[in-house]
């Protein structure tokens, strides 16, 4: 059955169109759905016509000279650099001996409170999950020596016990326990 061309001899179907430009059909037709390039469709066929497209280039070249323009501005620009004030307001910004300090009633050189900040916190025996959390995979594999990928697999097979919550599978350590124990002796033999 021979395709009908839309009323006018212009329009060109966008299989053509690709020979013209460095873009296939199948993203001539993307541009189309999207609403990037003007055409008109029918049956099944796009049609567009020489202007519509060029009017599409021009759009394109007018939005990378854009971007282009930025990232000229941007790499041209110069950074100043950041004047840190002291963090506490009594602590002097210059060298300070220690009766300088007495003077302000501190026996002791003040800490900034970004050094301290950005120590992470100590939590002496914290550091052990209890074993009766839920794990995400990602989690759950720090924990033992199968990968994340490996016990969602186990999981969705029924052999590891597990939650699903929305999209994500989430197990305990006491179940990966559990597996290991009556599952890991006989994949060491594999």
């Amino acid at each position: 059955m021979p395709e009908d061309k839309p009323k006018g001899s212009q329009y060109i179907p966008l299989a053509k169109i690709a020979d013209l430009t460095p873009y296939s059909e199948g993203h001539l037709i993307l541009l189309a759905r999207r609403g990037k390039l003007k055409t008109i469709k029918q049956d099944e066929t796009y049609y567009t016509t020489l202007e519509w497209v060029d009017d599409y280039l021009m759009w394109l070249d007018e939005k990378l000279e854009f971007v282009r323009g930025n990232e000229q501005a941007i790499g041209e620009a110069q950074v100043e650099p950041v004047v840190q004030q002291p963090a506490v307001a009594s602590e002097p910004a210059n060298e300070t001996s220690s009766s300088e300090l007495q003077n302000f009633g501190i026996s002791e050189p003040v800490i900034p409170i970004q050094s301290v900040l950005t120590e992470p916190p100590i939590r002496p025996g914290r550091t052990e999950i209890p074993h009766d959390r839920l794990l995400s995979m990602v989690e759950a594999e720090k924990h033992c020596a199968y990968s994340a990928a490996y016990l969602a697999l186990r999981v969705r097979q029924g052999k590891l016990q597990g939650q699903k919550i929305g999209r994500n599978w989430f197990t305990k350590l006491d179940w990966i326990n559990e597996y290991v124990a009556a599952h890991g002796a006989k994949e060491s033999n594999e």
